[in-house]
């Protein structure tokens, strides 16, 4: 039974059609992980002024940066941190991948303070920045008990 297998599959290697299909599979797996890893939000396009590992090094040290326990405190930071940089981000070509979901994700009303944010040119300053609610978030646990971290970007494992 152990020498049927591989007699088989040599069998099945041998025709055209067969090794064909291998072969264009491959080509479509190849050009998906491509896609996702070369030209994906965290590389950013390769027309940006700053794109590929440069890239992808930019939103590890702002992901590092806040790194912690969820509070108001951590979400006002990654929020006025966004705020602060987000135009010379945005003259890069760079997309702050972290500080956009995590903002998105645990702030009320984000979507209104983004476009405030991506609409000027000038550092704006939130005071008073909450976390959704626990029920709001669906989240199980206690927030406190909840760490925002660990980015690791899919093209980090090809570096």
């Amino acid at each position: 039974m152990a020498s049927l297998i591989p007699f088989e599959f040599k069998k099945l290697l041998r025709r055209q059609s067969v090794f064909g299909a291998i072969v264009v599979v491959l080509l479509a797996i190849g050009g998906l992980f491509y896609q996702h890893f070369f030209n994906g939000q965290i590389s950013g396009s390769s027309a940006d002024q700053v794109h590929g590992r440069a890239a992808v090094a930019i939103n590890q040290q702002i992901a590092e940066k806040h790194t912690g326990y969820l509070s108001d405190d951590l979400i006002s930071r990654i929020l006025n941190d966004y705020a602060k940089n987000q135009s010379d981000l945005k003259k890069k070509g760079v997309y702050s991948v972290v500080s956009h979901y995590a903002i998105s994700h645990l702030v009320p009303k984000s979507t209104d303070k983004l476009i405030a944010i991506n609409s000027t040119d000038k550092p704006l300053t939130f005071d008073n920045v909450h976390l959704k609610s626990r029920e709001e978030l669906g989240s199980a646990l206690p927030l406190k008990e909840l760490k925002l971290g660990n980015f690791a970007p899919g093209i980090s494992c090809l570096m």
